[in-house]
Protein backbone atom coordinates (compact mmCIF):
# COMPACT_ATOMS: atom_id res chain seq x y z
CA UNK A 1 0.00 0.00 0.00
CA UNK A 2 1.60 3.47 -0.74
CA UNK A 3 2.16 6.00 1.43
CA UNK A 4 -1.13 8.37 1.74
CA UNK A 5 0.76 11.68 3.59
CA UNK A 6 3.39 13.32 1.56
CA UNK A 7 4.67 10.52 -0.32
CA UNK A 8 7.75 10.14 -2.91
CA UNK A 9 5.13 11.13 -6.21
CA UNK A 10 4.17 13.99 -5.12
CA UNK A 11 7.81 15.67 -3.21
CA UNK A 12 9.04 17.26 -6.34
CA UNK A 13 6.05 19.30 -6.99
CA UNK A 14 5.32 19.97 -3.00
CA UNK A 15 8.72 21.55 -3.14
CA UNK A 16 8.04 23.47 -6.24
CA UNK A 17 4.72 24.84 -4.44
CA UNK A 18 6.55 26.26 -1.82
CA UNK A 19 9.37 27.85 -3.53
CA UNK A 20 6.41 29.69 -5.96
CA UNK A 21 4.67 30.33 -3.88
CA UNK A 22 1.67 32.82 -4.53
CA UNK A 23 1.57 36.33 -3.02
CA UNK A 24 -1.94 34.91 -1.29
CA UNK A 25 -0.43 32.00 -0.14
CA UNK A 26 2.28 33.39 1.60
CA UNK A 27 0.56 35.96 3.08
CA UNK A 28 -1.71 33.18 4.96
CA UNK A 29 1.25 30.83 5.78
CA UNK A 30 2.39 33.89 8.01
CA UNK A 31 -0.95 33.59 10.11
CA UNK A 32 -0.96 30.04 10.24
CA UNK A 33 2.78 29.16 11.07
CA UNK A 34 4.23 28.16 14.14
CA UNK A 35 0.76 27.16 16.04
CA UNK A 36 -0.27 31.18 16.17
CA UNK A 37 -3.77 29.00 15.92
CA UNK A 38 -2.95 26.63 18.61
CA UNK A 39 -2.52 23.76 15.52
CA UNK A 40 -0.11 23.10 13.66
CA UNK A 41 -0.61 23.88 9.93
CA UNK A 42 1.83 22.54 7.71
CA UNK A 43 1.87 23.79 3.67
CA UNK A 44 1.35 21.94 0.12
CA UNK A 45 0.65 18.91 2.12
CA UNK A 46 0.66 15.68 0.18
CA UNK A 47 -3.01 13.41 0.83
CA UNK A 48 -2.81 10.59 -1.31
CA UNK A 49 -2.11 11.90 -5.10
CA UNK A 50 -3.27 15.97 -4.31
CA UNK A 51 -1.08 18.73 -2.86
CA UNK A 52 -3.29 20.77 -0.26
CA UNK A 53 -2.12 24.21 0.47
CA UNK A 54 -2.47 23.83 3.79
CA UNK A 55 -3.11 21.22 6.21
CA UNK A 56 -3.81 20.54 9.66
CA UNK A 57 -3.23 16.65 10.26
CA UNK A 58 -3.87 16.63 13.66
CA UNK A 59 -7.53 17.68 13.03
CA UNK A 60 -7.67 16.85 9.18
CA UNK A 61 -8.36 20.31 8.15
CA UNK A 62 -7.52 20.98 4.92
CA UNK A 63 -7.74 25.16 3.61
CA UNK A 64 -7.16 26.16 0.19
CA UNK A 65 -6.47 29.51 -1.47
CA UNK A 66 -8.63 29.24 -5.21
CA UNK A 67 -7.00 31.88 -7.55
CA UNK A 68 -8.83 32.80 -10.69
CA UNK A 69 -8.16 29.81 -12.40
CA UNK A 70 -10.78 27.53 -10.03
CA UNK A 71 -13.45 29.55 -10.93
CA UNK A 72 -13.48 27.66 -15.42
CA UNK A 73 -15.37 24.60 -15.57
CA UNK A 74 -12.95 22.50 -15.81
CA UNK A 75 -10.56 22.97 -13.06
CA UNK A 76 -13.86 23.14 -11.08
CA UNK A 77 -14.31 19.50 -11.80
CA UNK A 78 -10.90 18.96 -10.87
CA UNK A 79 -11.61 20.35 -7.41
CA UNK A 80 -14.75 18.56 -6.80
CA UNK A 81 -12.84 15.22 -7.73
CA UNK A 82 -10.01 16.22 -5.15
CA UNK A 83 -12.71 17.35 -2.83
CA UNK A 84 -14.33 14.12 -2.72
CA UNK A 85 -10.77 12.04 -2.21
CA UNK A 86 -10.11 14.54 0.58
CA UNK A 87 -13.62 13.78 2.26
CA UNK A 88 -13.37 10.22 2.22
CA UNK A 89 -10.47 10.24 3.77
CA UNK A 90 -12.30 12.26 6.57
CA UNK A 91 -11.11 15.77 5.71
CA UNK A 92 -13.08 18.79 5.96
CA UNK A 93 -12.00 21.93 3.37
CA UNK A 94 -12.30 25.74 3.71
CA UNK A 95 -11.58 27.36 0.57
CA UNK A 96 -11.22 31.37 0.47
CA UNK A 97 -10.21 33.20 -2.58
CA UNK A 98 -7.19 34.61 -3.12
CA UNK A 99 -8.46 38.24 -3.27
CA UNK A 100 -10.17 37.73 -0.09
CA UNK A 101 -6.76 36.46 1.62
CA UNK A 102 -4.96 39.70 -0.07
CA UNK A 103 -7.66 42.56 0.95
CA UNK A 104 -9.07 41.16 3.89
CA UNK A 105 -7.07 38.50 5.77
CA UNK A 106 -7.66 39.59 9.61
CA UNK A 107 -11.05 38.43 8.57
CA UNK A 108 -9.97 35.56 6.50
CA UNK A 109 -7.97 34.51 9.94
CA UNK A 110 -10.80 35.63 12.13
CA UNK A 111 -13.00 33.03 10.07
CA UNK A 112 -10.21 29.98 10.45
CA UNK A 113 -10.27 31.28 14.57
CA UNK A 114 -13.90 30.77 14.90
CA UNK A 115 -13.93 27.71 12.97
CA UNK A 116 -10.88 26.01 14.92
CA UNK A 117 -12.76 27.41 18.42
CA UNK A 118 -16.18 25.94 16.80
CA UNK A 119 -16.70 23.94 13.94
CA UNK A 120 -19.91 24.07 12.16
CA UNK A 121 -21.92 21.45 14.20
CA UNK A 122 -23.28 19.78 10.64
CA UNK A 123 -19.17 19.14 9.54
CA UNK A 124 -17.73 17.07 12.39
CA UNK A 125 -13.74 16.84 12.28
CA UNK A 126 -13.48 13.28 12.77
CA UNK A 127 -15.82 11.99 10.24
CA UNK A 128 -15.52 14.02 7.60
CA UNK A 129 -19.24 13.88 6.18
CA UNK A 130 -19.01 17.32 4.63
CA UNK A 131 -17.46 19.66 3.29
CA UNK A 132 -17.08 23.58 4.49
CA UNK A 133 -16.56 26.21 1.54
CA UNK A 134 -15.87 29.42 2.20
CA UNK A 135 -15.89 32.06 -0.44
Amino acid sequence: MPKKFNNTTTKILRSKLRKEATLPERLLWNYLRQKQFGYKFRRQYGIGPYVVDFCCPKIKLVIEVDGEIHGFDNQRKKDEIRDDYLKKNAFNIIRYQAKDVLNNIESVCEDIGNYLIQPPPDLPLENGEGIFFVI
